[in-house]
């Protein structure tokens, strides 16, 4: 069977917050929201605002999209945060929520909802 969206992204993220030796990665996640029509346009500048090729960009449906950031501290998020908003004309183009593995929690599924709870 087809995954969903909101298992593909979690799947990353079990797979990415749990390295080779067993030990606890560091992960962030965001997920960026379009205010309006125009969720291509915010799955594009998701994609440019990366800084390296193995984070990941997933799709949530039609407007939004979840970046999931491979060892990233908390404190590196606002920076992915204020690159996206540089690429796609600010805040009032688009919403987002940040979690961060381990620092808010390790479930993967809990961290999805943590971050789509915090859009806004």
């Amino acid at each position: 069977p087809e995954l969903s969206p909101e298992e593909r992204v979690r799947a990353a993220l079990s797979s990415r917050a749990f390295v080779g030796s067993g030990e606890l990665g560091s992960v962030g996640l965001i997920v960026f929201e379009a205010k309006e029509a125009g969720g291509d346009r915010v799955a594009r500048a998701a994609r440019q605002a990366l800084f390296r090729a193995t984070d990941g960009v997933y799709g949530l449906g039609s407007s939004r999209v979840a970046l999931v950031l491979d060892d990233c501290k908390p404190e590196d998020l606002p920076r992915v945060l204020e690159r996206f908003y540089g690429l796609v004309g600010g805040k009032a183009q688009a919403r987002s929520g940040v979690a961060h593995c381990p620092s808010d929690t390790s479930d993967p599924r809990a961290l999805l909802e943590l971050a789509l709870s915090r859009i806004g």
